[in-house]
């Protein structure tokens, strides 16, 4: 009998059988399915490892510094100096007549007996003077004492680069300016989408040498906006309106010698709104060979009045009549003629004529300082003028004894207001200066071999009391720290090299402070403002002449052809 198993069942193989309908389709899309799975898990690893590389980049383990380390601390609110009663008038030896100074008003062609200004001028604290959140100006006021604005948490210890864009050698007399704008200021602009959206925006505004204005993110150095054509290189640095207005004053300057005008472009849209000045010369300058606008001007808000020195030697007073519709986003100007104001005397002559005997060279370079109803400006034969704008007449003129590039330096305290000049003559000497400002008498003068070619920075915080001056030997240069009240030289720092770029003074939430100064060569130093003592340096490269400017803990200044955002850590 045969017997019988049982075997238990075994599937049919792939040779044996049959496939169903559609089954290579199938198996081919769940491989590509597979496939697809695991290049997305690749690229999320890949996103995961780069972003984990931009976080530690951000908190400074690969990189010196990062776009959202800038910030800005604000100081506690101070209220502005009362101007109270305090009277401006020439004592015998600052009456304008001891120096034979002829002045002369003119306003559509026509010279003028006497003038009153319709819309008085009087300008405000320099704390006062802008309700905007930066540096709108040369040294950021009219009082021309403040480069920075707000401060660090603490006392910086270290210099990084964060940014450097190529905007080509400009005038060595700029300063960038930097302003923080509100959200419905930036809607209103020509910016770039990303940048109208980004909310602590602050933007850099600085002019290059090829005749374009640049527009940089403080953050990045990335552009803003595209660049305004200008036409023409800028003499020096350029304005915003103080009142918050989006209006640009950008003065011409070139070799001096051909077309120069002022101008007034809207930040709206970079359309040029206004231009003020000559092909060739203005009819009414004594001066005839040069002309530029090198000064940074000053705007009386109240008045809406531009106030704009020429190295003609015109003082040009320009009322505006703005209109700024801030809800339609609009801004025009519709100027009066302007009302200009020069000066001679048996010492000044034209620039080929220059003498022993009429040794002073008419034009103003330097940005003035302004007070009240006065503006106290310096010009290329020497002369401080304190001159009252409503008249247009000189209150009191003093002798600063040499070529003063350097801007006047206004201070008020208490029932007192003071100047701080510096100038260098042909022999090789600098003169720095402390003026009575009420009535132009020298209160302390202090010469040193050297030149000034760079703006004076007064101290407060831990540094009141205190006022500083780069002083340019023929080799290096010189860091000096004065004390404001006698002229005692209280320290001194040497620098590697010559230069004209004027000192910062950088604040921690303390109110302790440094000295920010870059020498002729590109080299930066950090300075501690109480000792002189170097805390640190970053080398730039470059001949350095322009100054800093400073938004909190972060500077903004050119070197070379390049422009550089530094971090303050």
């Amino acid at each position: 009998m045969q017997r019988q198993y049982n075997r238990p069942y075994r599937r049919p193989t792939s040779v044996n059988r049959p496939r169903p309908r559609g089954y290579r389709r199938r198996r081919g899309r769940l491989r590509i399915g597979r496939l697809v799975i695991l290049i997305l898990i690749f690229a999320a690893i890949v996103v995961g490892i780069v972003l984990g590389i931009m976080f530690l980049a951000k908190s400074g383990i690969f990189g010196a510094a990062a776009p959202d380390r800038v910030s800005v601390v604000l100081p506690s609110a101070q209220p502005s100096s009362s101007a109270g009663d305090l009277a401006v008038a020439a004592v015998d030896a600052t009456q304008p007549a001891a120096f034979g100074l002829q002045t002369e008003i003119q306003q559509n062609g026509e010279t003028l007996t006497g003038f009153n200004r319709a819309y008085p001028i009087s300008f405000p604290a320099g704390s006062a003077y802008t309700p905007l959140s930066g540096v709108s100006a040369f040294r950021g006021n009219n009082y021309r004492d403040a480069a920075q604005f707000g401060g660090m948490e603490n006392a910086p210890t270290k210099l990084d680069e964060l940014w450097s864009v190529d905007i080509g050698l400009a005038s060595p007399e700029i300063q960038p300016l930097m302003i923080r704008w509100d959200a419905d200021m930036r809607q209103v602009m020509n910016l770039y989408d990303n940048k109208k959206s980004k909310e602590d925006l602050t933007e850099v505004i600085v002019p290059g040498a090829d005749g374009k204005l640049y527009f940089l993110d403080l953050s990045d150095g990335q552009n803003t906006r595209d660049p305004l054509e200008l036409g023409f290189t800028a003499g020096g640095t350029p304005a915003l309106d103080p009142r918050g207005y989006p209006l640009l004053y950008v003065g011409a300057g070139g070799d001096g010698t051909g077309a120069c005008y002022m101008n007034v472009y809207s930040l709206i849209d970079g359309q040029l709104l206004y231009r003020c000045g000559a092909e060739q010369k203005d009819a009414f300058a004594y001066r005839s060979t040069y002309q530029r606008f090198g000064a940074s001007p000053l705007v009386a808000a109240e008045a809406d009045t531009l106030i704009w020195p020429g190295e003609n030697g015109i003082v040009y007073t320009i009322r505006l009549n703005t209109d700024f519709d801030r809800a339609a986003g609009t801004v025009s100007v519709s100027p009066d003629e302007p009302v200009k104001y020069r000066y001679t005397s048996d010492q000044y002559a034209d620039d080929a004529q220059a003498n022993g005997q009429a040794s002073r060279i008419y034009g103003f370079k330097s940005s003035p300082a302004a007070w009240k109803n006065y503006l106290f400006l310096t010009d290329n034969g020497g002369l401080l003028q304190c001159l009252d704008l409503n008249t247009m007449s000189p209150v009191y003129v003093q002798d600063t004894g040499g070529i003063p590039d350097a801007s006047p330096l206004f201070e008020q305290a208490g029932d007192s207001a003071s100047l701080y000049t510096a100038s260098y003559d042909a022999s090789g000497m600098s003169h720095i200066r402390k003026l009575n400002a009420l009535s132009g008498e020298t209160v302390w003068q202090k010469d040193s071999t050297g030149s000034i070619q760079s703006s004076p920075a007064l101290g407060s915080g831990s540094l009141e009391g205190m006022v500083f001056f780069n002083v340019a030997g023929t080799e290096s240069g010189e860091l000096a720290a004065y004390d404001s009240a006698t002229g005692d030289i209280l320290w001194q720092h040497t620098l590697p090299r010559p230069g004209a770029s004027s000192p910062a003074a950088v604040y921690a939430a303390d109110g302790s402070g440094s000295i920010l100064q870059c020498d002729g060569g590109g080299q930066l130093f950090l300075v501690d403002g109480k000792t002189g003592e170097a805390k640190a340096s970053l080398a730039l490269n470059g001949d350095t002449q322009g100054s800093p400017a400073v938004f909190g803990n972060t500077a903004v200044l050119q070197s070379g052809e390049k422009l550089f955002g530094i971090l303050l850590s």
